[in-house]
């Protein structure tokens, strides 16, 4: 298995930092972006990476279309968080594709492919933060200080979590902590931003008089431990390297995990919005422009700073040349 003509190579032909933990083979190595797209439907490594998450993001993006012909996403300001939402839903899943599929250009373009995919999933959060505070916020805390806070705090949390995931894969070749690091990151952002529907499920559960929503809820949490889980283990290869090289890695695996715990997170949304308007229009409760649309907007151009900080410094240092 040779390179330089488009074939895949084994994990001992390519540098320690392009090698996958138990993936003994299918890898691609300094392709061209002509060989990295038409890579598309030849099988390697990756080629389940991208469209585990390729084919969802059109899933959610068709979803979000036919939302269009149910809610009014100009001139209802109620609708505009779920239209935030769905945004990053479609976002999170195409960064990640086209990270997978570009990503063996060369070790200065994984690692910034890399930083779109991890800035994409803290933009992701945030969209969920801002659905979750118009909809799903515990009706005990509407009001509070912790409910005015909320999205400020997801806010910072999620461009935190941008900073130190994109700075794990700076230190991935001198830091053995440095995926303990990342993980971290992710899961300080997730249950940060979920910790409100955590409520409604445990202490509060008893008493929500929205409960229809519960279910769906509780499997969207599974399902999200399920996708940690599998990233953190390596999980079916750890036990035999090199069987699970082309399907059924973990890291498909979670792929494929993670896109039905957001079908699962849009399912229990749309039955916590439809069933609390009434209650939330008569309370003035609803998100303005500047918290939901308008604040995504902003996260979104911070990331892009924190991103093309890291590829300015890739481009000043040592860490984007290939071996």
């Amino acid at each position: 298995m040779l390179n330089n003509n488009g074939k895949v190579l084994y994990c001992h032909q390519v540098p320690p930092h392009y090698q996958e933990k138990f993936i003994l083979s299918g890898y691609r190595y300094r392709f061209s972006l002509t060989d990295c797209l038409r890579s598309i439907f030849d099988v390697h490594n990756e080629t389940l990476n991208f469209w585990t998450h390729f084919v969802p993001a059109w899933y959610f993006f068709w979803h979000l279309i036919f939302l269009l012909d149910t809610h009014d996403f100009i001139n209802d300001r109620y609708s505009w968080p779920l239209f935030a939402f769905m945004i990053a839903s479609c976002a999170y899943p195409f960064s990640s594709s086209f990270a997978h599929l570009l990503c063996s250009m060369s070790h200065r373009t994984r690692h910034i492919c890399f930083f779109f995919d991890y800035a994409g999933l803290s933009f992701y959060a945030f969209g969920v933060a801002i659905a979750y505070r118009a909809y799903a916020m515990p009706a005990m805390l509407l009001g509070t200080t912790y409910a005015t806070l909320y999205l400020y705090s997801c806010f910072a949390v999620c461009l935190l979590c941008t900073v130190v995931t994109c700075l794990s894969r700076l230190l991935l070749e001198h830091f053995k902590y440095s995926k303990t690091l990342k993980i971290a990151a992710f899961c300080v952002m997730y249950f940060w931003v979920s910790a409100p529907v955590m409520y409604r499920l445990s202490l509060y559960a008893a008493e929500d008089p929205y409960a229809n929503s519960h279910w769906v809820f509780r499997k969207q949490f599974v399902l999200a431990f399920v996708t940690c889980f599998l990233y953190a283990t390596h999980i079916p290869e750890r036990f035999m390297p090199g069987k699970f090289d082309f399907i059924g890695h973990s890291h498909m695996l979670f792929h494929m995990s993670s896109v039905m715990a957001t079908n699962e997170q849009i399912n229990a949304l749309l039955i916590d919005m439809k069933q609390r308007k009434d209650d939330v229009l008569d309370a003035g409760d609803v998100l303005p422009f500047t918290w939901s649309i308008g604040a995504l907007c902003l996260l979104t151009v911070m990331n892009l700073v924190i991103v093309f900080t890291f590829i300015v410094y890739l481009y000043r240092s040592d860490h984007g040349h290939d071996d």
